[in-house]
């Protein structure tokens, strides 16, 4: 990684930006986790346990304390390893208190260095030493993706390796060397380790990889394959031990993890939770499947409140046999399922109970409303998942008790979302329309915030918002090359005009 320029300060100039981007996060950091929890700052607490949390944190538990690595439900291939390499290696000599604490604080390091990189690779695309500093300042100072340094969640990670990636695939196929390929390979591989769904990215490159060498007259045909093996090699090898491993365990093929989605492709399948049967019949009229947001339409279904509120579903739910009074009943029973006091048997009843009501409102609504179902509810979703603040999870309290420079910060980021999502998926296109003839590997990066973009809404029927985190850093760059363009144009256009 070397700074652009011919100066003889290039070394003191890598290294100063790199110290100013991991500085930032840091501050950043520091602020959000007292921002959330200042008590436990002063413990030297760093982090929460929470949600989808233990999933990462309980296999390397297990496996220190029992020698398997699994959750604490008995399940092997829930997750795939991602977020191991980092906690293990702390984990194996500190407290889980400051292994964990660590973690995180190498997640905001690499948060930091991401923010050159991404600049870097921005400038190796465009040869535009404005873009780079655009790139660099805007994605430094921005929260969107650093906010996740302070979650014990996938998020960061993968977005810092993704991008680390994607400048070593750049880097590979401008010098043809060996050591910047298999980086890249790497670097991709532990990012679908930690987000599995970026298993078409890996397919993507693959493609674009082997077109950008067959072009090439320069290099033998046993020098391209060779390239081309050197980049598969970090992910079969990996991937293959992790096949193996889930295929000894549990005598099945998984080469990625046991459940990829809430009801992997088979709709309402009865389980112990019933959150995943109630996904399934929100997500189908555009609703929110996450049961742990009080925003969202699965919300209702397991909270507390009086039958007498308002549930946010649409008229074309219902009809004269399913009523108002059969997704009360519905809510009763998950209510119910709730307690740990009730015995697994009972709950298998009322689940099956639930599944069975949810079901039938979900044909229902499928073959009465197939236009709603296959179209409308795909851009409700859309909609959702790109069209919101951008601030949803940064750590102020709620509008009416915000200081004044509180509202003016989140204004502030909520405007800088908003434009760098919308004007991105603008540019991302036209990016990729000019790049795909020549240079059919730096479309490819642009490719990837438009197939993440599309994948949940449209394909899945999910709007979670961290879902869009590792799209928005390439949605950033895509936006920034657009607003130099046009003005550039501007700029042009007075000149000329005076």
């Amino acid at each position: 990684m070397i700074f652009p320029t011919r100066s003889r300060s290039i070394f003191n100039s890598t290294i100063g930006l790199l110290l100013l981007a991991v500085s930032i996060k840091l501050v950043l950091f520091f602020f959000f986790v007292y921002s959330k929890n200042s008590d436990g700052l002063a413990q030297g607490i760093f982090y929460s346990i929470e949600g989808d949390a233990y999933s990462y944190v309980e296999p390397v538990e297990n496996l220190l304390k029992v020698g398997e690595h699994r959750i604490n439900n008995g399940s092997y291939s829930l997750r795939m390893p991602g977020y191991t390499p980092f906690y293990l290696a702390y984990r194996i000599f500190l407290s889980q208190q400051w292994a964990l604490n660590l973690t995180l604080l190498t997640q905001a390091i690499l948060s930091g260095i991401s923010c050159y990189v991404l600049a870097l690779l921005s400038f190796r695309m465009f040869h535009s030493i404005r873009i780079f500093y655009m790139v660099f300042i805007v994605y430094t100072v921005s929260t969107y993706v650093s906010v996740w340094d302070t979650y014990i969640l996938t998020e960061s990670f993968a977005t810092s390796s993704l991008i680390f990636s994607c400048y070593f695939i750049e880097r590979a196929l401008s010098n043809n060397k060996v050591v910047p390929i298999i980086l890249g390979g790497l670097f991709l591989t532990w990012s679908i380790f930690l987000r599995p769904f970026l298993l078409p990215v890996f397919a993507l490159f693959i493609t674009t990889i082997a077109i950008h060498f067959y072009r090439i007259n320069t290099l033998t045909t046993f020098r391209k394959l060779s390239l081309l093996c050197y980049f598969l090699i970090p992910f079969l090898l990996i991937d293959s031990a992790w096949t193996l491993r889930n295929y000894r365990i549990s005598n099945e093929f998984i080469p990625l993890q046991s459940r990829m989605t809430y009801n992997d492709g088979e709709m309402f399948a009865s389980e112990q939770n019933p959150t995943t049967t109630i996904a399934d019949l929100v997500r189908a009229f555009g609703g929110d499947h996450a049961h742990w947001n009080p925003k969202g339409e699965s919300y209702w279904f397991f909270n507390n409140d009086e039958f007498t509120m308002t549930p946010p579903f649409p008229d074309q739910l219902y009809n004269d046999t399913l009523t108002l009074a059969h997704l009360e009943e519905v809510k009763r029973l998950c209510i119910a399922t709730t307690k740990n006091s009730m015995p697994d048997q009972q709950r298998a009843v009322y689940v099956e109970s639930i599944s069975s009501i949810s079901k039938t409102f979900y044909n229902s609504y499928k073959i009465n409303h197939p236009i709603h179902y296959y179209i409308t509810s795909r851009l409700i979703h859309l909609k959702k998942f790109i069209i919101h603040s951008g601030v949803y999870n940064l750590p102020f309290p709620a509008y009416k008790e915000q200081a004044k420079h509180q509202t003016i910060i989140k204004l502030f980021y909520a405007i800088l979302y908003l434009g760098i999502t919308c004007i991105g998926l603008l540019m991302a296109p036209v990016l990729i329309v000019a790049l795909a003839k020549n240079e059919p590997s730096k479309a490819a990066f642009f490719t990837i915030p438009l197939y993440l973009t599309l994948l949940f809404p449209i394909i899945l029927k999910m709007h979670e918002f961290r879902f869009n985190t590792l799209a928005y850093p390439f949605l950033l760059v895509s936006a920034l090359y657009g607003i130099d363009k046009i003005q550039i144009q501007l700029h042009q256009w007075f000149r000329r005009s005076r």
